[in-house]
């Protein structure tokens, strides 16, 4: 199964059975959405896209009564929505390798801009980026801020870079096998599992397997952070029953 063969993953014959909350799921808007709902003032400048796309899972992407049943399929007991087609609104690149290389530049910006600094009590989440990349990033610009020290011209952050990142930012994963090795001793309170249902790169109707590759040989209490308890907190969200 292609979902689960990946490169660096490791074999594993964990069941997992327990609560997941998917930290990163989509609803496919209806098409001409914008066009219809917005105020008439702003409708000829509203963008025209929506509906279902060829590789998307039919169903509970638009019809809330079927994505119950769907979420049953894979062992999902909540989810945290996001856009499809709002996403395209944003800056973002298509090819895979632009889209890391900008969000290491985002995430850059986001520490050394300072305003993590100046807004302690913000959080920031990291979408569909996966996790194996960042302890690497994040100890690079650690050892440039040791050695060139904090104090020089124009910086405008007080503390390491990775400290910004650990009390403030959050990041999704959800077929990521490297991360799957890190998460052993790095993330486990700022990394939030997700199925990233229903596009067609989801881990759907196969997620509970993915999580026993990647997961399943960590200790019960951090795999219950990474599943459901960091995502909880973060939003607010009341643990459900298993589904």
């Amino acid at each position: 199964m292609a979902i689960i063969e990946r490169t660096y993953g490791k074999e594993s014959n964990v069941v997992i059975d327990e609560v997941l909350i998917s930290s990163d799921s989509h609803v496919i808007e209806p098409e001409g959405l914008w066009k219809k709902q917005l105020p008439k003032v702003f409708q000829d400048r509203a963008p025209d896209f929506g509906g279902q796309r060829p590789n998307d899972t039919p169903g509970g992407a638009m019809d809330k009564n079927k994505r119950v049943s769907e979420m049953a399929a894979d062992g999902v007991s909540a989810e945290v929505l996001y856009p499809t087609h709002g996403l395209k609104c944003l800056p973002a690149q298509d090819v895979q390798v632009d889209r890391y290389v900008e969000m290491i530049n985002s995430l850059y910006e986001l520490i050394y801009s300072g305003v993590l600094e100046r807004f302690p009590k913000l959080k920031v989440v990291l979408v569909e980026n996966e996790l194996g990349w960042i302890p690497f990033v994040l100890e690079q610009w650690d050892y440039y801020f040791k050695r060139h020290g904090p104090k020089r011209e124009g910086l405008a952050i007080k503390k390491l870079p990775s400290e910004y990142f650990h009390n403030q930012i959050y990041t999704t994963f959800f077929n990521d096998a490297v991360g799957g090795h890190i998460l052993s001793w790095w993330g486990t309170d700022n990394c939030m599992w997700s199925n990233d249902f229903p596009h067609g790169n989801s881990t759907w109707p196969n997620s509970r397997q993915v999580v026993a590759r990647d997961l399943g040989d960590l200790p019960a209490p951090l795999r219950a952070k990474l599943v459901r308890e960091n995502v909880a907190r973060l939003y607010d969200i009341p643990v459900p029953s298993p589904v």
